[in-house]
C-alpha cells in the first residue's frame, strides 16, 4: 500500500499549493503565478535530481514530456483562473471529475482498465457535484447544476479535470523512460518557458513575488514527487483518484483562512464524490 501512502502525501500537498495560490492570486496575475509555481517547482526537484542523477532517456521521453508540457502549461493557467475568481470548496471539487474522465482516455492511451463499478463511482461523482450547490435547489430540481455550471470557474476546472485525464497517462509514458526528478524538472522548465511570454510583462512590472510563489513551488514539487513514484506502483486512475481527497482539505482550507460560505454542503458534496473515486480505486 506504499502507493496510497504516496497519493495521499500528494493530495495534502495539492491542497496547501492551492491555498498559497489562493492567497498569493489576491495580489499577483494569474501568468505570473503560473510562472511562478513552475519555475520553483523546478528548482526544488532538482535538488533529488542532483542526488540520483540524470538516467538514461530515450525519444519517446522527448515526445511526452514535450506533449505533456503544453497540456499542463495550458492546464495551470486555466488553474489560477479558476482559484482567483472563485471559492477553493466550489472549483476544486471539479477535478474530481478527473478519475471519470480517465476511465475514458486510460484504456486508450495506456491499455489500463479499471473495474466494472466505475459506471456507479460516475454516477456518486456527478450526485456529488449537484450536492455542492444543494442549498439553492428550492429554485427548482436542476437548479444546483444550473447554479454551478453558471460559474465561469467551475467550468475552467472541468477544461482542466479533462486535460489532466490525458496528460495524467502521458506523465506516466514519460516517466517510464526516464525517472520521476528528471522528468518533474524538465517538465516544469518547459511549462515555465511556454508561460512565460505571457506573464513576462507582469514580472517586470513587479509582481514577481518571492514570499508568495515559494511556497506554491515547494508544494508542486512535493506534490510531483510522491505522484510520481505512486504512478510507478500502481495504475493511474487509482493516483488519481487517492489523490482527489486533496479536495476535502482544499474545502477546509477556503471555509478557515477565505471565510467560504455553504461549507456543510460542499463537504457533503465533495465525501460523495470521493466515494465515487473509492469505488472507481477499489472495485
Amino acid at each position: 500500500m506504499l502507493w496510497f501512502v504516496l497519493s495521499l502525501l500528494a493530495s495534502l500537498s495539492k491542497a496547501t499549493e492551492g491555498f498559497f495560490s489562493k492567497r498569493g492570486l489576491q495580489k499577483i496575475n494569474e501568468y505570473a503565478m503560473a510562472f511562478g509555481l513552475s519555475f520553483f517547482s523546478a528548482i526544488f526537484l532538482s535538488i533529488p535530481l542532483i542526488y540520483y542523477g540524470i538516467p538514461a532517456i530515450d525519444s519517446t521521453f522527448w515526445i511526452a514530456v514535450s506533449i505533456t508540457s503544453v497540456l499542463n502549461a495550458i492546464a495551470s493557467v486555466l488553474v489560477m483562473k479558476a482559484i482567483k475568481m472563485a471559492p477553493l470548496s466550489l472549483v476544486l471539487p471539479m477535478q474530481n471529475f478527473t478519475p471519470l474522465f480517465l476511465l475514458l482516455t486510460s484504456p486508450i492511451i495506456l491499455g489500463e482498465f479499471p473495474g466494472l463499478f466505475g459506471v456507479l463511482g460516475i454516477f456518486l461523482i456527478v450526485i456529488g457535484s449537484y450536492v455542492l450547490n444543494i442549498q439553492v435547489y428550492k429554485k427548482g430540481l436542476l437548479k444546483p447544476f444550473q447554479e454551478l455550471f453558471k460559474t465561469k470557474g467551475v467550468l475552467l476546472m472541468l477544461a482542466v479535470a479533462l486535460i489532466q485525464s490525458v496528460s495524467a497517462n502521458v506523465d506516466k509514458m514519460a516517466i517510464q523512460h526516464s525517472s520521476p526528478f528528471f522528468f518533474g524538472v524538465t517538465a516544469n522548465v518547459f511549462i515555465a518557458l511556454l508561460v512565460l511570454p505571457f506573464a513576462i510583462k507582469k514580472l517586470v512590472g513587479g509582481e514577481f513575488s518571492l514570499k508568495r510563489m515559494l511556497p506554491v513551488g515547494l508544494f508542486e514539487a512535493l506534490t510531483l514527487i510522491f505522484q510520481y513514484h505512486a504512478l510507478l506502483l500502481t495504475l493511474v486512475p487509482y493516483v488519481i483518484a487517492v489523490k482527489r481527497t486533496s479536495t476535502i482539505f482544499s474545502s477546509l482550507y477556503g471555509f478557515y483562512f477565505f471565510k467560504e460560505k455553504h461549507i456543510r454542503e460542499r463537504l457533503l458534496g465533495v465525501v460523495i464524490m470521493i466515494a465515487g473515486v473509492i469505488l472507481i480505486l477499489f472495485l
